[in-house]
Order: structure tokens, then C-alpha cells, then sequence
């Protein structure tokens, strides 16, 4: 779950996949292969954030990369800094 100060639009609208509105459950492999197809690009170019290792690996077994949260907000935080500076490069 997102906090709820959380800025998306910091990102790709288009390119943000929530689970909610994604076909599958995770960890099954559906939500990770319907995130690489919209993304429209190799796996390893893709990156699943989540907070349950079995969600991460999974993503990983497609050959997506992966973050693991471990503490919100600031993990969380951390990471979308370093997202939006690797953008802009």
C-alpha cells in the first residue's frame, strides 16, 4: 500500500502497473508477464517494488529486476529519488 503522500505522477503514467487493476494475483507469473507486455520492453528493463520477497523472486524468475520495501515511507522515498535522477540522465 502506498502512502498516501505518495506522488505517481513523479513517473510514466502510463508505464505504472498497480496490482489492483492488473489481471492475476501476485505472485503469480500473470501480473508480472501483463507488466513486461505493457511496458513493451525486455524483461530486465522492467522493475517490480513490493514488500513480500515471494513477489520479488517471482518477478525476478521472468527476468524482471526487483526492490524489496522494507521500511515505508522511507525505503519507498529513497527509491523514487534514485528512479527520477536515472530518468533525467
Amino acid at each position: 500500500m502506498l502512502p498516501l503522500d505518495f506522488d505517481l505522477g513523479r513517473f510514466e503514467g502510463d508505464l505504472i502497473v498497480l496490482s489492483a487493476t492488473a489481471p492475476g494475483k501476485k505472485p503469480e507469473p500473470e501480473i508480472y508477464e501483463h507488466t513486461i507486455g505493457r511496458a513493451g520492453v525486455d524483461a530486465s528493463r522492467t522493475l517490480y517494488v513490493g514488500e513480500d520477497s515471494k513477489e520479488t523472486d517471482a518477478a525476478e524468475k521472468l527476468g524482471m529486476k526487483s526492490y524489496l520495501i522494507r521500511t515505508l515511507p522511507e525505503d519507498l522515498k529513497a527509491l523514487s529519488d534514485a528512479l527520477v535522477a536515472t530518468r533525467s540522465d
